[in-house]
């Protein structure tokens, strides 16, 4: 008889076990589903906010190497940006200096930073590390009309998150060239290839 009593009483005990087994489970998920979103707009959150920053830094980085890239011109070469045409050819100089043809100073620092640039006068693309399709450099070019009116004729500064350039989308900056005179006279370019910058993006999300 108590032996029944006492199988009966394990059997109700063991019952109650499963059914706060199943309760607990069941308040685990509950309270799991909070925590697991919340780490998904943790991670989103973070990998925004590691965007940001990284434009933030790809554009200081972008303005500090085009003022030593100014700097090394002006200490190369004295005197002011002009223009001289001739024979139906515009001839770009820096003092004395014909910069047309002349890519030593931008080729060195292309080859050890990995970002392009680009002399303009006006919005003519006068010397550059950028190339075509066909591998050649994309002398002659043009600014587009944004970069134009931003730099050009409105004489100021400009870093843009997605510059298109013989195909390729760029985070750049463009800062204005001033003749003697103090009319905006053409423009520098820097650009690093937005694919590289991304791609630091992503590999912080699948940290």
């Amino acid at each position: 008889m108590s032996s029944g009593i006492i199988y009966r009483s394990d059997e109700v005990l063991m019952k109650n076990k499963l059914k706060g087994s199943g309760f607990f489970r069941a308040l685990l998920k509950m309270n799991m589903l909070p925590l697991i979103l919340l780490t998904l707009v943790i991670t989103t959150f973070s990998a925004g906010r590691f965007a940001a920053s990284l434009n933030v830094e790809t554009k200081n980085g972008l303005v500090d190497l085009c003022h030593t890239v100014a700097a090394w011109y002006d200490t190369v070469y004295e005197g002011d940006y002009h223009a001289v045409e001739k024979d139906g050819v515009v001839n770009f100089l820096k003092g004395e200096h014909l910069l047309n043809d002349d890519f030593a100073i931008i080729d060195s620092i292309q080859e050890k930073t990995g970002v392009d640039i680009t002399v303009f006068y006006q919005d003519i693309r006068v010397i550059t590390t950028i190339r075509t399709d066909q591998g050649e450099r994309a002398i002659g070019t043009r600014a587009n009309a944004t970069v134009v009116g931003d730099v050009l004729k409105d004489g100021q500064p400009h870093f843009y998150t997605s510059t298109m350039v013989e195909g390729i989308r760029y985070f750049s900056y463009y800062e204005p060239l001033y003749a003697a005179d103090g009319t905006c006279i053409g423009m520098l370019f820097l650009g690093k290839p937005s694919a590289e910058v991304e791609g630091l993006v992503c590999a912080q999300q699948r940290v």
